[in-house]
């Protein structure tokens, strides 16, 4: 059994959320190997996010769960909704994912709420443990290094509103990297500073530039840059 512990309770029992039958059962073996106790879930599909947040909490002590749970019908949200509502409540949940694109450009707006994200191909126990335990870590407030948002100068280097479901916009984060774009939702940054956004367009933001990889980045509290000397705006470009 493992011994991890969040605000003086142990973590036992973990709830395993997958729209696949055998998706689910093979989580059940990883989680057990991982030390826990597997309580999946099979029909979930009469919850709305907020009742079935709070059967998560009820039921069990952490949470792994897929990310495409809408597509069969399975459930009304998907799980980095779920994972992020979990992370404001202090319950620790792992997110598994393969999607790529722009379906991965949507989770950005919940990756800060989102601790530990894996590959659902390449799960294993070790990658089980180490999540809940970088969740525990975080929801005590002890953010590793590549966890830790940094206020930073970005800029817009394209945006794209050729198609209306999947508007987005590239920023380069020269604290992170100066020459490789970031892409987020179009109306993600567009609702935080309410100003039409233009190529070359200076923004404010926390990043997490800690990141290894542009996956692992959150961009958050988004403004627009009041005032950009010539030094810096040379160091953006370069």
């Amino acid at each position: 059994m493992n011994n991890l512990i969040l605000h003086d309770k142990p973590i036992h029992n973990i709830a395993i959320v997958d729209d696949i039958e055998d998706a689910r059962s093979s989580m059940s073996d990883i989680v057990h190997d991982a030390g826990f106790v597997p309580f999946p879930y099979t029909e979930i599909k009469e919850y709305s996010l907020d009742q079935f947040v709070s059967r998560i909490i009820q039921d069990s002590d952490a949470a792994v769960f897929d990310h495409n749970l809408s597509v069969g019908g399975y459930a009304n949200f998907d799980g980095a909704e779920a994972v992020a509502d979990l992370y404001d409540k202090g319950f620790p949940a792992i997110l598994l994912t393969q999607v790529q694109g722009y379906d991965f450009v949507k989770i950005v707006s919940n990756r800060k709420k989102i601790p530990y994200l894996i590959d659902g191909s390449k799960v294993d126990a070790n990658q089980i443990n180490e999540g809940l335990e970088r969740c525990v870590r975080e929801l005590t407030l002890d953010f590793p290094p590549d966890r830790r948002p940094y206020r930073t100068i970005v800029r817009v280097e394209s945006i794209d509103l050729s198609e209306s479901h999947r508007r987005v916009i590239d920023l380069i984060i020269p604290a992170w990297a100066t020459s490789k774009p970031v892409q987020l939702p179009y109306d993600y940054v567009y609702d935080m500073i309410n100003v039409d956004l233009e190529i070359d367009m200076h923004l404010v933001a926390e990043v997490n530039i800690g990141a290894e990889c542009s996956q692992d980045l959150f961009v958050e509290n988004i403004e627009v840059a009041e005032e950009i000397d010539h030094e810096l705006t040379e160091f953006i470009r370069s």
